[in-house]
């Protein structure tokens, strides 16, 4: 059976039903499809196809890059999903619920957490009035102007890196996957150090000043699982 036909079944179910979140639903359900379909080395077009890397892959890593969601948007996609492949053995009798169940167990929690990291640990993100100057100067010129940050650092680091260990109060130390360099003491924000876990995988761009490292801009924060994944993007 065509995962396309399986997911239009299952999406009229669900209009029959009159579910409140319907578009959501449709919404994940898409995404996925299209990560299926479009993104993986050999397209997977049938239903029995699915395989657990692919709930891996999609979920640790596709989903944040490609999708940028909130973190109560991951959450309803992880039940979406969860009773999609409870759909699919009851109608179709192929159990992708079993590949399922781990991958669901290892990021119900991770997964909401490290997108909410993503928007802690910038501090762009974390200030609209930083947001809005750097939108009306530039980036750089932000940058060059003080606006972002100071930009007398005597060395800077940027990258994939993975959080190696936590340190007292709010600071990290991190390992960058590309240079293959431990870098630290990082500090962070109260909020991004009461969300960040070892084994995270973020992209960061952080500046040394007297042996102390700041964060100067972030982009998206991965769970550990995404480290399979990403090996292809660090450059």
């Amino acid at each position: 059976m065509l995962v396309c036909k399986v997911v239009k079944n299952y999406l009229q179910e669900q209009a029959r039903e009159a579910r409140a979140d319907y578009q959501d639903i449709k919404i994940d359900l898409e995404q996925f499809q299209d990560y299926l379909i479009n993104w993986t080395p050999v397209p997977v077009e049938k239903i029995d196809r699915i395989s657990m890397v692919h709930f891996q892959e999609f979920l640790s890593w596709w989903y944040i890059r490609h999708c940028h969601p909130s973190p109560l948007a991951a959450r309803h996609l992880l039940l979406t999903l969860e009773d999609f492949c409870k759909f699919v053995y009851k109608r179709f009798y192929v159990d992708l619920f079993s590949l399922y169940r781990p991958v669901l167990e290892e990021l119900k929690e991770d997964l909401p957490r490290v997108i909410s990291l993503s928007h802690a640990v910038s501090p762009l993100k974390q200030n609209e009035s930083l947001r809005y100057l750097a939108a009306v100067y530039g980036l750089d010129r932000a940058r060059e102007m003080g606006i972002l940050a100071d930009n007398d650092y005597e060395d800077v680091e940027k990258g994939y890196m993975s959080v190696a260990y936590l340190g007292d109060g709010t600071e990290v130390e991190l390992h960058s996957l590309s240079k293959n360099i431990d870098i630290g003491p990082v500090k962070l924000s109260y909020e991004a150090a009461r969300l960040i876990r070892e084994g995270d995988i973020i992209y960061l761009e952080v500046g040394e000043k007297k042996g102390r490292w700041e964060v100067i801009e972030a982009g998206f924060a991965y769970p550990a699982l995404a480290r399979h994944f990403i090996k292809g993007d660090i450059n």
